[in-house]
């Protein structure tokens, strides 16, 4: 017997999907909603690196380029994703793009503790963040899309994770600042349940339009008030 000699592409990086779960119309709509979120990612990411990158302080032009790749990744890979037709093509752009939610909800704490926080304070809540988040990468490339609701749940639970040091913030921040983040947070939120109920037509593009609205939030009170 011949075997087959050709390298096989392990299944947990590219886990078998349809071609596509959404209509055409509906793809298109996905493309556009986060294709003008890599757009205004990419704004925002050159703004932050206009104003810091003078400051006395580089940990402001690291936080602001860090929180900003962050968010030009996650535009990215959403995009590419739905851009493709490809079953092989998607499988692995779907993984990246979920990995890269991970990626931004650490990327977008990091400057608040970076520049707000200090001492072994923000030394621990970076650490458990950033933790966290690549246990979920890994947890998303091992096991694919077979548990939505658990990642779901672990998004979420980053997302309000700063809620344990909201003394901190609330003395290192000013209250607008605090406002957006917390209108970003609740953005996400509420998107979140549109992303969830997958019977509601575009149910997906409307969700991204809440990433978007949750996006500038916080890119708003970390421009304006911590950078």
């Amino acid at each position: 017997m011949i075997r087959n000699l050709e390298p096989q592409t392990p299944s947990v990086v590219l886990p078998k999907i349809a071609p596509s779960s959404y209509s055409k119309t509906e793809d298109l709509w996905n493309v556009l909603s986060h294709g003008l979120g890599l757009i205004c990612a990419v704004v925002f990411l050159i703004l932050m690196i206009l104003q810091t990158k003078h400051a006395q302080n580089g940990i402001k032009l690291y936080s602001a380029l860090i929180y900003g790749s962050s968010l030009v990744l996650l535009f990215l890979t959403s995009t590419v994703y739905h851009s493709l037709k490809s079953p092989t093509q998607r499988a692995l752009w779907k993984t990246l793009d979920h990995c890269a939610i991970y990626l931004l909800i650490a990327g977008t704490y990091t400057p608040y503790l970076l520049v707000s926080f200090d001492g072994n304070w923000r030394t621990i809540l970076m650490l458990i963040i950033w933790t966290v988040a690549i246990f979920g990468i890994f947890f998303k490339v091992y096991f694919g899309h077979q548990y939505p609701k658990v990642s779901l749940f672990t998004y979420l639970l980053m997302g309000w994770f700063m809620v344990i040091a909201s003394k901190e913030l609330m003395a290192k921040v000013p209250s607008e600042g605090l406002y957006l983040l917390i209108y970003g947070g609740l953005a996400y939120s509420f998107g979140a349940i549109f992303y969830a109920i997958k019977k509601i037509p575009f149910n997906h593009a409307i969700w991204h339009l809440f990433v978007l609205a949750g996006a500038t939030f916080h890119f708003l009170s970390i421009y304006r008030f911590v950078l």
